[in-house]
């Protein structure tokens, strides 16, 4: 099969993203602390390796009140493209260090709910 020929746009800037790039950033400008508009803004820039705009998104992702263990595994990836191998190493360990902690919290909180389920008391879970 035959690569196709033609620019890569994968990393260009198409009026597309630019547009993406300005809808994302003003909505980070309304609510700073919202991760979601984070999170695309910082896949679109490194998508466009512009890796050294992207981190500070990611970083923002790893910080409360947002705490996404998944940015980890970017800022691992963007350090390691940046020639970063310590940094690179650090946060892919944190990764996966987050991410078993989130999937044995996952495992215990569905454990409770079936043991509380037992009792009538499922919805004790979502309570303050």
């Amino acid at each position: 099969m035959e690569k196709a020929q033609g620019p890569d746009i994968w990393h260009q800037q198409t009026p597309g993203l630019a547009e993406a790039e300005k809808l994302l950033t003003a909505a980070i400008r309304q609510t700073p602390d919202t991760g979601p508009p984070r999170w695309s803004l910082g896949v679109l820039l490194a998508r466009q390796e512009r890796y050294m705009e992207a981190l500070p998104h990611f970083a923002m992702l790893v910080a409360p009140p947002v705490a996404d263990y998944r940015a980890y595994r970017h800022l691992g990836l963007i350090y390691d493209k940046l020639g970063q191998t310590g940094k690179s190493e650090e946060y892919l360990e944190t990764y996966r260090r987050e991410k078993r902690k989130a999937q044995v919290e996952k495992i215990a909180r569905k454990e409770m709910e079936k043991q509380l389920n037992k009792f009538g008391q499922a919805g004790a879970l979502n309570r303050p």
